[in-house]
């Protein structure tokens, strides 16, 4: 995908972004937690706090990189879109990676930047650049062992260039993986409730897993994983418009707690990954040496 095309296809504008990073909030001091997240670490246990917390992240943590990133030590490891890059930050931690991101707005790079240099990461490893660039994707051609990205590709009319692109990064033997919210089914009536004008920004066309799996049936990319992932998140969506919805989205976050716990309790053939209650839809794949 050449630099225009790339912009013809985005369904964002770089003010979007812009408006969803608060460089102040790299170096600001931790939230205090909600009265009900207080109310859970006074009276609940350490075992039933762990398990009320988001389950598709304790899936994440806990179950997939575990099994797929385990024994990488030293990988080098690239996120496209990786503003705040807090994400990075625990990857680096977990598995001891060699952790670089990729920004596309100033304001993006420079709060991913902060995050990194508090947790002694080194700065210089955010590239403020345009994904699609001839220019970056000549100079980081098959130089990272693995690439990521979460909530990227679904911005894009023209996906199958925005994966290419993602690939052409990839070392030979390495490990491409990419994440999509799931805006259909319950998400599809919740995102029409809070935040009906986000949608177009979204490529729903994709959020089906058949489709998604194609856009990953290329030559030398074998899959490991492609599936919905992540049960049912109440408060996917994100609003700050009216304070009836931000109202809403409040118990939708105290609802899911107990949603989290009956996940983590059911068996795991439980209906996680049903494609009307996902949350995401999830890619994983090895590229062939």
């Amino acid at each position: 995908m050449s630099p225009s095309t790339a912009l013809q296809d985005r369904l964002t504008e770089r003010e979007f972004w812009d408006s969803q990073y608060d460089p102040a909030a790299a170096s600001a001091a931790p939230r205090p937690p909600s009265r009900t997240k207080a109310f859970l670490r006074r009276v609940l246990g350490p075992k039933v706090r762990d398990m009320v917390q988001d389950y598709r992240e304790y899936l994440v943590w806990n179950v997939v990189y575990p099994k797929y990133l385990s024994g990488r030590e030293g990988a080098k490891v690239l996120e496209v879109g990786s503003a705040p890059g807090t994400h990075l930050v625990q990857l680096h931690k977990a598995y001891g990676f060699d952790c670089y991101g990729v920004e596309y707005t100033p304001r993006g790079a420079d709060l991913n930047r902060q995050v990194f240099r508090r947790h002694g990461l080194d700065p210089a490893n955010v590239i403020q650049a345009d994904f699609f660039s001839s220019e970056f994707q000549a100079q980081y051609r098959g130089q990272f062992d693995i690439v990521l990205s979460r909530g990227f590709i679904e911005h894009f009319r023209d996906v199958d260039g925005v994966v290419l692109a993602h690939l052409n990064l990839l070392a030979p033997g390495g490990l491409l993986l990419v994440t999509i919210p799931n805006l259909r089914g319950i998400n599809y009536g919740l995102a029409l409730l809070f935040c009906k004008e986000r949608l177009p920004l979204h490529n729903l066309a994709i959020m089906k897993r058949e489709r998604f799996a194609r856009l990953f049936d290329l030559k030398g990319l074998s899959s490991l994983y492609c599936d919905y992932f992540g049960g049912v998140n109440l408060p996917i969506v994100d609003t700050s418009t009216t304070r009836l919805r931000r109202l809403g989205l409040a118990m939708c976050a105290k609802a899911q707690l107990l949603l989290n716990l009956a996940y983590r309790l059911l068996p795991t053939d439980s209906g996680a990954g049903h494609p009307w209650f996902s949350s995401h839809l999830v890619f994983l794949g090895r590229k062939e040496r």
